[in-house]
């Protein structure tokens, strides 16, 4: 049937799994900013196990060839995870980086940033570059990605919590660093200067 038609529809029993919990003997500091994932990287909040095939039929032929994203958001198969990146989150810039995402035989093929940060741009539009759909996924659509810093401050960099929601929007949220205060040496003056400047220097005695 697949060498055919190329696509079937398939009914099938399983199990869903949804986002994961974070190990409870983990320190509670790492517990507060880590979300496990599934699959690649632990880049997706869900995970699907097919035990068993019910059935396989042919798919009605007033099913839409393409998947249209003007009306449905396509489901990703597979992406890296998404970063803050260490410049930006050390000067605590935050906000939202809207990105048009053209996607062509389930690759994506083009993005056009309409507003963000310019510092958060580079990242962002290199992680959508990673996100991969099936292959009759073809069209353009809008994701937001949502950077932001909050929790305690922490003496190292900590993971960030990356949470990508059904509209496929993604919000990054990463704890802030204690800054760093480096001081320079001082100089120290010369012992003659010292005695001249302190008005205690002993005056030249006579031949």
């Amino acid at each position: 049937m697949l060498d055919t038609a190329v696509k079937a529809e398939v009914v099938f029993d399983g199990e869903f799994y949804g986002p994961g919990v974070p190990d409870p003997k983990l320190p509670e500091a790492i517990r507060k900013s880590y979300q496990p994932g599934w699959g690649h990287l632990g880049a997706f909040k869900t995970k699907l196990v097919v035990h068993a095939i019910q059935s396989v039929e042919s798919v009605p032929a007033d099913h839409p060839t393409n998947a249209d994203l003007s009306q449905q958001v396509p489901i990703l198969q597979e992406s890296a995870l998404p970063v803050y990146p260490p410049i930006g989150r050390a000067a605590r810039i935050t906000g939202k980086v809207v990105v048009a995402v053209t996607v062509s035989g389930g690759k994506v093929t083009g993005t056009e940033v309409k507003s963000g940060p310019r510092l958060l741009e580079g990242c962002t539009v290199t992680n959508l570059k990673t996100w991969r759909f099936a292959d009759n996924v073809n069209g353009t659509f809008p994701v937001t990605y949502s950077y932001a810093i909050s929790g305690d401050e922490t003496d190292n960099p900590t993971n960030p919590r990356v949470e990508m929601l059904p509209s496929l929007d993604v919000n990054i949220t990463a704890r802030p660093v204690k800054p760093t205060v480096q001081y320079g040496a001082q100089s120290v003056p010369a012992t003659d200067t010292l005695a001249h400047e302190s008005g205690h220097a002993d005056p030249p005695k006579p031949q």
